[in-house]
């Protein structure tokens, strides 16, 4: 019970957001709604974000505070339902149709979440939505989940495991897709971009690591005139010489080299041959050069190493390298996922696509908080992650809740935030009624 106290706020803002947009809702949910035999769509979606964003781990987890939840002032499924609703799913199209739910919400409440922040550059337009595309891998504990098999990722060397791409533009994920651990996931780069462009998203950049710096990405990007800024390879032929250059060019201290901060420096090669094949295709490329130092027992220890980015921007390459770090927006997310939802528990041992649609409800409750921090909190807290938000304000403040009034921890560090937060959402309280801050 204490969990779903504290994260209050959060799932009355989202229950009375989502009966604002019950048109959306139903749109969008109808057709796989009808197929799974689901009646009341509300419920449906707020059974799985109440254990996403509640920091339940498991489905099985949250029955024993059921009926407490149900007190509350909004309904969920039981634990025997929503696991019915997830062995019955057998394509993606629920998943999908989830996505699109999101754009239409994220469209009608808080479209400065696809807003990335602006690179100004003089003469030139400036780039505001940003596609990011990264992929990562889930561990699975059991070679016997379907679609877990020992996949060619470093790191998990001789575990099975599940391939995920995601697409990410702003401070959202806009796409997820869910493989069998042996699919790399770069070859599926032109249709992630595809769909995210389907899903209704407008863009004009994209922004990708290493793994995406092939020929072929880069001659798709340009027949759909999109900007970009990929990592390459540094194996090239052609780098590997520039690499050599750098070198002489340091030594020398030259001002072609451009010192970004402490460790960091990039050279602007010009228009080089970025194909590893022998035909030639040559595009601007940026080499970087960063430098770790780090102290132990009492020694330096430098570590040096290159990596190099593709562009089609006529931009300085200053402005280049900042545009192209701008993708750790999308790490951090990655990283915040993994933390407070918990990507890599996955609900089933028979179903990638029920695995999948899992993934996809911990994408739709990351945005449904993200909406509530940007509409809801103020400016110090917007940036915050989630659990942070979670453990320094609302557990430090709400103590518990009994018959519609919110008792508040003594000596409460953050009445009024408190109070503006809970009069914000009583404003627009469709759902149940409203909550008063005790006295």
């Amino acid at each position: 019970m204490s969990n779903i106290t504290i994260c209050l706020p959060i799932m009355l803002y989202i229950s009375n957001l989502l009966l604002e947009s019950e048109e959306e809702v139903n749109k969008y949910l109808e057709g796989p709604c009808k197929y799974l035999k689901i009646r009341r769509r509300i419920d449906f979606l707020m059974t799985f974000l109440v254990m996403h964003i509640t920091g339940y781990r498991c489905i099985y987890e949250y029955e024993k505070s059921y009926q407490n939840v149900k007190s509350i002032g909004f309904s969920i499924f039981g634990s025997g339902k929503a696991r019915s609703i997830l062995k019955s799913i057998s394509n993606s199209m629920l998943s999908w149709k989830l996505l699109l739910l999101q754009r239409a919400i994220v469209e009608k409440v808080c479209p400065e979440l696809t807003k990335d922040k602006k690179i100004k550059v003089k003469g030139e337009k400036a780039i505001e939505e940003t596609l990011g595309v990264d992929g990562f891998s889930v561990v699975s504990f059991s070679d016997k989940r379907e679609g877990s098999l020992l996949g060619h990722h470093r790191r998990y060397r001789g575990k099975p495991t599940l391939q995920s791409s995601v697409a990410f533009i702003g401070k959202i994920f806009v796409d997820i897709k869910l493989f069998a651990g042996n699919v790399n996931v770069c070859v599926y780069f032109q249709k992630a971009v595809k769909r995210v462009r389907s899903l209704g998203y407008a863009f004009s950049a994209v922004r990708a690591d290493t793994a995406y710096g092939k020929v072929e990405n880069l001659l798709f990007l340009e027949k759909l005139s999109l900007s970009y800024v990929l990592g390459i390879r540094t194996s090239l032929i052609s780098l590997k010489k520039a690499k050599v250059k750098f070198k002489k060019l340091a030594a020398k201290r030259s001002a072609k080299i451009v010192h970004i901060d402490k460790g960091s420096a990039i050279l602007d090669l010009g228009f080089i041959n970025a194909s590893a094949r022998n035909e030639p295709v040559y595009r601007r490329v940026v080499l970087c050069r960063r430098i770790h130092r780090k102290k132990k027992k009492g020694k330096w220890k430098i570590k040096t190493y290159f990596y190099a980015l593709v562009t089609d921007l006529e931009w300085s390459p200053r402005k280049i390298f900042s545009f192209y770090h701008q993708r750790q927006n999308i790490e951090n997310a990655l990283k915040e996922a993994q933390h407070h939802y918990f990507f890599a528990k996955l609900c089933s041992h028979t179903s990638i696509k029920a695995n999948e649609f899992w993934m996809t409800t911990k994408v739709f409750a990351m945005t449904m908080a993200k909406i509530f921090a940007y509409c809801i909190l103020s400016v110090r807290f917007q940036t915050m992650y989630l659990r942070s938000i979670i453990r320094k304000f609302f557990a430090n403040s709400i103590h518990y809740v009994l018959n519609f009034q919110v008792h508040l921890t003594p000596k409460c560090k953050y009445l009024w935030h408190i109070r503006r937060i809970f009069a914000k959402i009583s404003q627009n309280d469709i759902n149940s009624q409203a909550f008063i801050i005790a006295a």
